[in-house]
């Protein structure tokens, strides 16, 4: 069985019942995929792969780049050049794939864990807006 593990949960994206995520191009990535979904090495439950879109790097966009981080496509950009080999291996043409899961089975006691680390981080960085 295909497993993502996350490192982060940039704007809470793991409470969602659907959820993305951008990596480099991989066969593996199939809709219709079920997958093991952890964070941090912790089994968070099983999500099935419901869209794969292709993209090359030079065409990453805010609309992907809000829904996987939250934030504008620079930063999203710059989070795959460091996470990919320090950038070694990304070039404009370096084809990514934004990938679509839902839910299918959560482990709702890691959940609860995730949501309240999550939540203690928001009081601690506050913004005022």
């Amino acid at each position: 069985m295909l497993q993502f593990d996350f490192t982060s949960n940039p704007n809470g994206k793991l409470f969602n019942d659907i959820f993305g995520d951008i990596r480099l191009r991989s066969n593996s990535f199939q809709a219709g995929t079920e997958c093991e979904i952890s964070y941090h090495g912790q089994f968070m439950g099983y999500a099935k792969i419901e869209v794969v879109r292709s993209f090359p790097f030079s065409k990453l966009n805010d609309a992907a780049s809000y829904l996987n981080c939250g934030k504008p496509t620079p930063y999203q950009a710059s989070l795959l050049t460091r996470y990919y080999n320090g950038g070694k291996m990304i070039s404009a043409e370096t084809i990514f794939q934004i990938i679509i899961f839902r839910w299918i089975e959560r482990k709702m006691e890691a959940q609860n864990i995730l949501i309240q680390e999550w939540w203690d981080s928001k009081q601690t960085n506050k913004v005022d807006l």
